[in-house]
């Protein structure tokens, strides 16, 4: 009986302290943020995560490029290398930490997070890339009327990832995330309607309007394959002058060269806001062209130098390379053929730029393409980050 009173009371006491050391827990944790339970918290929080992260990326490597060029001193761009490096590994973290939100979001049914999900596993953002993976959460969130899933779906039957190759069935995708108002679906619906490919026929006045819709939401790729569609319009009409628009008929027609020249003007704004804002290495080259040509404006050397420099050095760009190696041939603006580079142990070498620009060339893979794919996913997320841009005067509804 004693025996069964000594356990009874160590019971009692063994139970009040739990209860105390629960209270004492809760009262810890009173401070402490609630977890986000609501998906759609979740899904924001993730991108938000991904875009502050990226947007540090981003000035701290525009910060290098402007200490580079302005020959700053070596230990200040050391540290500026060190701290893009440090902001790269940021980026990851921020990629895997947002991966495990948007799974989270994914399982509450959230079609935003779906989407933001599929294309985490489509390119590999914070998690294993896997393709078939990535197609059934983008077909979940598209099927459930996701615009920007529809486009990347697209993709994924046009280019057989996850799936078997369609062209019609990406086509449709283009097609029904263009009407939903997506802006990479517009560009690539409009590119369809323009070439005449997996369309019923070739209608290029209409993928123009989608063209221009997409360009005015600001996408970069679409502005910049909008402004090569102005440089060429007449061309174009020549061309097919059943599908094209009235305004330009009327003025290949006439050869109103005050027309045509607006029309090429307005395109070299494009390049000039994708390549100077936006940092878009094609529309760097394209303006490159024309400065070397004297297309539109005025010609010169040196400002065609740069901007093949830059897409080149800066985002790894072949066409920049090859350019650049042409540049190097035909000693344009200074460039020589051959240069005398002090090697790290004292000793001197002839090096052929040319030849250095084309090796250079050859051993670039398919990383910058995945990079610019995840500058679209991020400023269709993040368009606040361009809000403080201007746009170019606005170019002439074809």
């Amino acid at each position: 009986m004693k025996r069964l009173l000594v356990t009874a009371a160590v019971l009692a006491l063994s139970a009040a302290g739990l209860v105390a050391a629960v209270s004492s827990g809760v009262s810890r944790r009173k401070d402490q943020p609630a977890p986000i339970v609501d998906p759609a918290e979740l899904n924001a929080r993730g991108m938000e995560r991904i875009v502050t992260a990226q947007s540090n990326l981003t000035a701290s490597l525009e910060a290098l490029r402007v200490a580079q060029e302005q020959h700053a001193g070596k230990d200040a761009v050391a540290g500026l290398r060190r701290d893009a490096a440090k902001r790269r590994s940021v980026l990851q973290r921020a990629y895997e930490d947002s991966a495990r939100d948007f799974l989270a979001a994914a399982d509450r049914n959230d079609n935003d997070a779906c989407y933001n999900l599929g294309v985490c596993c489509l390119y590999g953002y914070g998690v294993v890339r896997d393709e078939a993976k990535a197609f059934r959460y983008l077909e979940r969130a598209a099927d459930n009327g996701h615009a920007a899933a529809q486009g990347k779906l697209g993709v994924c039957y046009r280019d057989g990832i996850g799936c078997e190759a369609d062209s019609e069935a990406a086509i449709a995708r283009f097609a029904e995330g263009a009407k939903g108002g997506d802006a990479f679906s517009e560009m690539q619906y409009a590119l369809a309607l323009i070439s005449g490919r997996g369309v019923a026929a070739a209608d290029e006045a209409e993928g123009m309007k989608y063209l221009r819709r997409a360009a005015d939401k600001r996408l970069v790729e679409a502005m910049d394959v909008y402004a090569q569609k102005l440089m060429d319009l007449v061309g174009f009409v020549k061309a097919r002058p059943a599908n094209a628009s009235e305004e330009a008929r009327s003025a290949a027609e006439r050869k109103d060269e005050a027309e045509i020249a607006r029309w090429r003007r307005d395109a070299i704004g494009y390049w000039c806001h994708c390549a100077m804002n936006l940092q878009y290495a094609p529309s760097m080259v394209r303006l490159a062209k024309c400065y070397r040509d004297g297309t539109v404006v005025a010609r010169n050397e040196r400002l065609a130098v740069y901007w093949f420099y830059r897409a080149a050095m800066d985002y790894d760009d072949v066409e920049a390379m090859a350019m650049m190696a042409d540049c190097c041939e035909k000693e344009t603006a200074g460039l020589k053929r051959e240069v005398e580079v002090t090697r790290r142990d004292g000793t001197t070498v002839t090096v052929n730029t040319r030849h250095w620009w084309l090796t250079r060339a050859d051993k670039t893979n398919g990383e910058p393409l995945a990079r610019r794919m995840a500058a679209i996913w991020l400023s269709e997320h993040g368009p606040h980050l361009f809000d403080r841009l201007d746009l170019p005067s606005a170019a002439p509804a074809p």
